[in-house]
């Protein structure tokens, strides 16, 4: 993608993103994104097929990002680095109204595509790298693949994230999942 093509397309998402914390997914229209972003509606539908797709696309961003900052997690420690990235997650995505990860996780449940799911994702592999690492290193037992540890670590963290969005007030998520991440390293300790 050529830098002009795809600073159009972060401006699109840029734009969108401040747009629904201030009035709402579901009142945002392509026509307000386009008249804020300053471009066209072609220009719209050249990056994103809908408003469902460029929501879904908003919250891959951090994947995007996180092809720059992968280094930072390299802290000595596997569970240290795996904790980080985990942590790092749920305060991006928790950055938005849960009103609107509600509408993401809604609109990714009825893509085709599943994207946000996919385990060529970013994401995906930095969990699984540092679970390997994990497990090579013995802190996480070699009875459990690492396959598994990477499904189960990023299914609890879109759980609980789920959990946020249903109960946005009543829930430390930050530190009830940092505790709760210590107790699962724990489970699969090789040291049992």
């Amino acid at each position: 993608m050529s830098k002009e093509r795809h600073s159009t397309k972060i401006k699109i998402l840029e734009t969108a993103r401040k747009l629904a914390l201030d009035k709402g997914f579901e009142d945002l229209t392509v026509r307000d994104i386009c008249n804020n972003a300053e471009i066209s509606i072609g220009a719209f539908y050249h990056h994103f097929s809908s408003k469902e797709e460029l929501i879904n696309e908003s919250f891959l961003m951090y994947d995007y990002d996180l092809d720059t900052r992968l280094d930072l997690y390299n802290q000595g420690n596997p569970l240290s680095s795996l904790k980080s990235i985990l942590l790092d997650q749920i305060s991006f995505v928790t950055s938005f109204p849960h009103k609107l990860i509600s509408e993401y996780y809604r609109a990714i449940l009825s893509s085709p595509s599943k994207s946000a799911v996919n385990e060529s994702r970013t994401y995906y592999k930095a969990v699984n790298h540092f679970v390997k690492l994990a497990i090579e290193s013995k802190q996480f037992s070699s009875r459990y693949s690492k396959e598994y540890l990477t499904n189960y670590f990023i299914k609890h963290i879109r759980g609980n994230l789920i959990h946020w969005c249903l109960n946005p007030n009543n829930i430390d998520i930050y530190n009830q999942t940092s505790e709760e991440l210590d107790d699962l390293f724990a489970m699969f300790s090789s040291k049992k």
